[in-house]
C-alpha cells in the first residue's frame, strides 16, 4: 500500500486589509501597508490549514514549532522559557494587570504558551484558564503548572458571553487569520466593565519606507516574518480595530520590550488601582504573598538602587535607568547561576 503524501504548505497572496480596504501599497518584499489604517498586510500567507497547531503534518503551531522552530529564531525552547518566563515577561504582565483588575475573577488567556502566565494569575486570586492549539503544548502547560486548558483554535472553542474579567492575549494578534472575528469573540465573552490586556508587535515609520527604516536598524523590523506575522499593527491600528470590536476606552502602558505596544482595552471606563491597593490584596492571602514577593523581587532587579524594602512597590517611571533588555539580561543570568549551582550539587 503506498503511504499517503504529505500535503506541502502552500503561500496565499493576500490582497486585503482586516479594515475591507483592498487598495494597499508596497512596504517591502512580503509586506503591504494599508494607508487606511495603518496597518501592514502579510503577502506570505499560507492556507489556513498551516496554521491549525496540529503535532502531526506540516502546521505551524504544533510541537516542533516550540522545540525545534523557535530555537531556529535565536530564543529558547519552551521548556526553558517556562522557568525563564515566569519571573520575567508573566510578572510584568500580571503586576500591571492587577492595576487595572483585582481578583476574585474569571480571566481566560488566549495561546498561553507554557501556562506560566494563567498559574501567576491563579495564585493572585483569579480563576484562570488558558488556551492553546496544539494538544502536546496543552499537556505540557497542564504538567508544568497545573493548570486548566481549553485546547483548539480560539475560533472554534466555546465561551459564555460575558463571563470574563480579564482577557489576555499576548504576542498572538500578529499571527491570527482573522483579527477581527477574534476580538468581537474577546469582547462577547469580556463582561461590560471586563478588561482586554494585549501585547503585540509595534508598528511605527511606515511613511519613511521600509528602506530608510532598514538603514536605521528600526527595531520592529525584526517582526517581518511573513508566514507567521499576518498583521502588523500601528498604535492607530490596533485602536480602529478595537474600535470596531466593541472596545470604546484604551491605555497604553510602558512594554517590557521597546519593540512591543502593551495595552489595556475595555467597554467601560478604565481607572487605574492604586499600588496600596494592590498590595493589601496581595497581601490578605498566603499565595498572594507569594506574588507580591516575586513583585518585590522583580523590582530590585529592574531598579536596584532605588529599591528598599521597605518601600512600598511603587509604579514603574518611565526615566528608570535601567533598561528592558539589560534587565531581562539581568534576570536571565540570575536563573541560569542558580540552575548551574543545583546541577553541580
Amino acid at each position: 500500500m503506498q503511504k499517503e503524501k504529505v500535503k506541502k504548505p502552500v503561500f496565499i497572496a493576500s490582497q486585503i486589509c482586516w479594515c475591507g480596504n483592498a487598495s494597499l501599497v508596497p512596504f517591502s518584499e512580503k509586506y503591504l501597508a494599508c494607508p487606511a489604517c495603518s496597518t501592514l498586510i502579510s503577502t506570505g500567507r499560507m492556507e489556513d490549514e498551516y496554521y491549525e497547531g496540529t503535532d502531526e503534518g506540516q502546521t505551524l503551531y504544533g510541537k516542533d514549532y516550540w522545540l525545534k522552530h523557535v530555537v531556529q529564531l535565536g530564543t529558547p525552547d519552551i521548556i526553558a522559557r517556562a522557568r525563564l518566563d515566569l519571573v520575567e515577561r508573566d510578572i510584568y504582565w500580571l503586576r500591571d494587570i492587577l492595576h487595572y483588575k483585582l481578583p476574585p475573577g474569571n480571566s481566560l488567556e488566549l495561546g498561553c504558551c507554557h501556562g506560566g502566565s494563567v498559574f501567576l494569575m491563579q495564585e493572585a486570586g483569579f480563576n484562570a484558564i488558558g488556551t492553546e492549539m496544539s494538544p502536546w503544548l496543552c499537556e505540557l502547560a497542564d504538567k508544568t503548572f497545573g493548570i486548566p486548558m481549553e485546547c483548539g483554535a480560539f475560533e472554534s472553542l466555546k465561551f459564555k458571553e460575558s463571563s470574563f474579567d480579564v482577557v489576555s492575549i499576548f504576542d498572538v494578534l500578529e499571527h491570527l487569520l482573522d483579527p477581527v472575528a477574534a476580538v468581537t469573540k474577546i469582547a462577547r465573552i469580556l463582561k461590560d466593565d471586563g478588561v482586554l490586556a494585549l501585547q503585540t508587535p509595534l508598528c511605527w515609520g511606515l511613511e519613511q519606507g521600509y528602506e530608510r527604516l532598514k538603514n536605521q536598524n528600526a527595531n520592529f523590523l525584526v517582526h517581518l516574518k511573513e508566514n507567521e506575522h499576518l498583521f502588523l499593527f500601528t498604535k492607530e491600528s490596533v485602536q480602529k480595530l478595537l474600535l470596531q470590536a466593541g472596545f470604546k476606552y484604551f491605555q497604553f502602558e510602558k512594554q517590557i520590550f521597546e519593540y512591543d505596544m502593551w495595552l489595556f482595552a475595555s467597554k467601560s471606563p478604565l481607572n487605574r488601582i492604586e499600588t496600596a491597593s494592590v498590595e493589601r490584596h496581595l497581601l490578605s492571602s498566603p499565595k498572594g504573598r507569594i506574588v507580591l514577593g516575586l513583585l518585590d523581587l522583580y523590582r530590585s532587579l529592574e531598579t536596584p538602587q532605588q529599591f528598599d524594602r521597605n518601600d512600598q512597590y511603587k509604579h514603574e517611571k518611565e526615566d528608570s535607568g535601567i533598561t528592558r533588555p539589560s534587565l531581562t539580561l539581568r534576570l536571565k543570568n540570575f536563573i541560569h547561576k542558580h540552575v548551574n549551582l543545583r546541577f553541580r550539587r
